[in-house]
Protein backbone atom coordinates (compact mmCIF):
# COMPACT_ATOMS: atom_id res chain seq x y z
CA UNK A 1 0.00 0.00 0.00
CA UNK A 2 2.96 2.09 0.70
CA UNK A 3 3.77 2.27 -3.02
CA UNK A 4 0.88 3.65 -3.56
CA UNK A 5 1.05 6.30 -1.30
CA UNK A 6 3.93 7.11 -2.37
CA UNK A 7 3.64 7.03 -6.36
CA UNK A 8 0.46 9.61 -5.40
CA UNK A 9 3.17 11.91 -3.60
CA UNK A 10 5.22 11.67 -6.72
CA UNK A 11 2.83 11.90 -9.25
CA UNK A 12 1.87 15.62 -7.11
CA UNK A 13 5.45 16.48 -6.53
CA UNK A 14 5.77 16.50 -10.22
CA UNK A 15 2.70 18.65 -11.21
CA UNK A 16 3.61 21.36 -8.70
CA UNK A 17 6.86 21.43 -10.41
CA UNK A 18 5.17 21.83 -14.09
CA UNK A 19 5.83 25.97 -14.91
CA UNK A 20 3.12 27.94 -15.17
CA UNK A 21 2.77 30.96 -17.24
CA UNK A 22 4.72 33.36 -16.02
CA UNK A 23 7.38 30.83 -15.25
CA UNK A 24 7.12 30.46 -18.86
CA UNK A 25 8.90 33.58 -18.84
CA UNK A 26 12.58 33.12 -16.99
CA UNK A 27 13.01 29.58 -18.97
CA UNK A 28 15.15 28.83 -21.94
CA UNK A 29 12.39 26.62 -24.64
CA UNK A 30 12.96 23.68 -26.49
CA UNK A 31 12.22 24.13 -30.33
CA UNK A 32 8.76 22.04 -29.80
CA UNK A 33 7.79 24.17 -27.22
CA UNK A 34 8.12 27.31 -29.56
CA UNK A 35 6.76 25.66 -32.36
CA UNK A 36 3.77 25.00 -30.04
CA UNK A 37 3.26 27.94 -28.27
CA UNK A 38 3.19 30.08 -31.88
CA UNK A 39 1.36 27.21 -33.71
CA UNK A 40 3.83 26.86 -36.58
CA UNK A 41 5.75 24.34 -38.66
CA UNK A 42 9.89 23.95 -38.11
CA UNK A 43 10.22 25.17 -41.87
CA UNK A 44 8.31 28.47 -41.23
CA UNK A 45 10.27 28.99 -37.51
CA UNK A 46 13.79 28.46 -39.52
CA UNK A 47 13.07 30.41 -42.72
CA UNK A 48 11.71 33.46 -40.18
CA UNK A 49 14.97 32.62 -38.61
CA UNK A 50 16.77 33.55 -41.69
CA UNK A 51 14.84 36.15 -42.77
CA UNK A 52 15.11 37.77 -39.05
CA UNK A 53 11.82 37.33 -38.32
CA UNK A 54 12.28 35.01 -35.18
CA UNK A 55 15.21 35.27 -32.64
CA UNK A 56 18.13 33.36 -33.30
CA UNK A 57 18.03 30.56 -30.65
CA UNK A 58 20.75 30.85 -27.94
CA UNK A 59 23.10 27.78 -28.03
CA UNK A 60 23.48 25.55 -25.34
CA UNK A 61 26.15 23.24 -26.70
CA UNK A 62 27.26 22.07 -30.56
CA UNK A 63 23.68 20.42 -31.16
CA UNK A 64 21.24 22.07 -28.57
CA UNK A 65 19.69 25.13 -28.71
CA UNK A 66 16.54 27.18 -26.89
CA UNK A 67 14.88 30.62 -26.97
CA UNK A 68 13.90 32.15 -24.23
CA UNK A 69 10.61 32.09 -22.69
CA UNK A 70 9.97 36.42 -22.55
CA UNK A 71 10.97 36.64 -26.03
CA UNK A 72 8.63 33.68 -27.42
CA UNK A 73 5.61 34.86 -25.19
CA UNK A 74 6.36 38.36 -26.60
CA UNK A 75 6.50 37.00 -30.44
CA UNK A 76 2.86 35.06 -29.45
CA UNK A 77 1.52 38.10 -28.13
CA UNK A 78 2.20 40.05 -31.10
CA UNK A 79 1.52 37.54 -33.92
CA UNK A 80 -1.47 38.16 -35.86
CA UNK A 81 -4.01 35.06 -34.76
CA UNK A 82 -4.98 32.18 -37.90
Amino acid sequence: MSTITESKTLGAAAQESKPSGEDRLDRLLRLPEVLNLLSISRSTWYAGIKDGRYPKPIRISRRTARWHGSVIQNLQETSPRR
